[in-house]
């Protein structure tokens, strides 16, 4: 069963502005977590990660916790 926030139904898959539609907010706007790793191909570039969550109201039951990496939601806990 997935999360219902007032205004839609929160899922893995998401992407950002939809989770902003839904009222969903940065945690921690300041930063954010950034991790990269190296390509052994010397000629290829960097692959960069970044891991962000977000909070999203649930009505009267609280909020929800979504783990966001690179713009895209993977995880929701509520």
């Amino acid at each position: 069963m997935q999360p219902t926030s007032s205004k839609c139904t929160l899922a893995a898959g998401m992407t950002t502005d939809q989770l902003s539609a839904c009222g969903c907010f940065l945690a921690n706007p300041v930063s954010h977590a950034a991790l990269s790793s190296n390509v052994e191909n010397t000629q290829s570039s960097t692959n960069n990660i970044i891991i962000e969550n977000y909070f999203c109201p649930l009505g009267r039951t609280g909020l929800a916790k979504v783990v966001v990496m690179n713009g895209i939601s993977q995880r929701v806990f509520n």
